[in-house]
């Protein structure tokens, strides 16, 4: 009898030990991982990967070196999120245990379609996915817009991009940073970007809404995060400007921010100047920008999600191929422990996001104007809101302050992954 449940005891180890190979599992969090080899003993997840224009099955359960997991494609049968670690070359599933799962692989991929490759959970990667179904501290307060956002301290955040120049080392004037992604009116993903350091006269102009030097607001320059040396060389503008000696208005489309230093300079000159003009053939035409006035207490005085409602909620926009982030866009890129925070608290500014500026990677040390207008009774039509020095969100009159800008746009969805890993010295490269 003892034999017996000897005998019994080794089969139950023996099959643990075959299924813990096989899916390689995490127990934390239901984490399932598989490589090449452990994948071989699961005939629970087929392999499909292309070729020739169509797709051919694994007969070994691996997959061809260098190529991307399509996150569109692949799917379990059991509530599973797909990913891949392309730092172990493996396959990661999150939730319930993979079960008849179909896992395609591309030997091209969107740069959309690698950045939802690599998210797993919500935090993986810094990546959290905003579908108001999360599961962690603040998750309540998602954008739920189906974004897919990078959030967290800048050193943590995989991001950056290469967007202006294919030289082997990117230049810092063409590093930029992917906020996340985002749906068009086809509901299909592009990313979108913003310079990672602030624009300077050469690239932006000194026409337009330009000023020689910072005007009533001093910077706090210890505050500064960016790489640049010569601080003198960024550009100082008003939101807008007046040729006529009178207060500029907060109307973007006619600002000379947005006219001349935006979109004449920055995109038609400085940018289709680079390698031939192919980089302005990534950015999306007539993109929707959501551009409205609001009172200082809805946009300054709410918590992230509340803030992006406001946003959206005149369903007012403009079209076109750049322009500035939204007070939303720096709210979320904080971890999420912060997005229950005012952009601005009067009272206590450790609910605010001058205490959130280590958890943010947005935030640059300078003072920065924003998209979105801003309406009171006393100055219904000059106001415009801005990220300060200090991490604050507030405002002020639009040619009474000359502010640092920093350029944001979208990429078409076609746009390909190269290579890459995100970080400062290996940003992704796109084709």
């Amino acid at each position: 009898m003892k034999k017996k449940y000897l005998f019994l005891f080794l089969i139950i180890i023996l099959v643990s030990f075959v299924l813990g190979f096989s899916l390689n599992k995490i127990e934390k969090d239901n984490i399932v991982t598989i490589s090449k080899n452990d994948n071989k003993l699961n005939s629970n997840i087929a392999i499909m990967y292309e070729e020739d224009g169509d797709y051919k099955s694994s007969t070994d359960g691996s997959w061809p070196d260098n190529y991307y997991l399509n996150p569109e494609k692949s799917s379990c049968k059991s509530d599973t999120t797909i990913g891949y670690d392309t730092n172990t070359d493996k396959i990661i599933f999150k939730g319930n245990h993979p079960d008849r799962c179909i896992i395609y692989f591309d030997k091209e991929i969107t740069l959309a379609n690698y950045i939802k490759s690599i998210f797993v959970y919500d935090g993986y990667n810094n990546i959290y996915y905003h579908d108001a179904k999360g599961d962690y501290i603040n998750s309540d307060l998602e954008a739920e817009d189906f974004s897919y956002r990078y959030t967290g301290p800048s050193e943590d955040v995989n991001n950056y991009i290469c967007f202006g120049s294919e030289a082997a080392i990117c230049p810092d004037d063409s590093l930029y940073r992917i906020i996340g992604l985002f749906k068009n009116e086809s509901d299909i993903y592009e990313a979108k970007i913003i310079k990672a350091d602030y624009a300077t006269y050469e690239e932006t102009g000194t026409d337009g809404a330009y000023v020689s030097e910072m005007i009533n607001y001093k910077n706090n320059l210890n505050f500064y995060r960016g790489k640049q040396e010569n601080l003198s060389k960024i550009g100082w503008y008003f939101w807008n400007k007046s040729d006529n000696g009178k207060v500029g208005q907060n109307i973007w489309d006619t600002s000379l921010l947005s006219v001349d230093n935006l979109h004449k300079n920055y995109l038609n000159n400085y940018l289709k100047n680079k390698e031939n003009g192919k980089w302005v053939d990534f950015i999306t035409s007539n993109h929707k920008w959501y551009f409205s006035a609001f009172e200082h207490s809805i946009i300054a005085r709410r918590n992230a999600k509340d803030t992006y409602k406001n946003e959206i909620s005149k369903n007012n926009f403009i079209e076109s191929q750049i322009g500035l982030i939204y007070a939303s866009d720096y709210m979320y890129s904080a971890l999420p422990s912060n997005w229950d925070k005012t952009g601005y608290n009067n009272d206590d500014e450790t609910r605010d996001y001058r205490s959130s500026v280590d958890d943010n990677w947005i935030y640059m040390g300078l003072h920065e104007w924003i998209l979105f207008a801003c309406s009171n009774e006393a100055n219904l039509n000059s106001r415009a809101f801005f990220i300060g020095d200090n991490g604050r969100i507030s405002n002020n009159i639009v040619t009474d302050y000359a502010l640092a800008i920093r350029p944001a746009m979208y990429l078409k969805s076609e746009t390909k992954y190269l290579s890459g890993n995100g970080t400062l010295n290996n940003p992704y490269r796109i084709a």
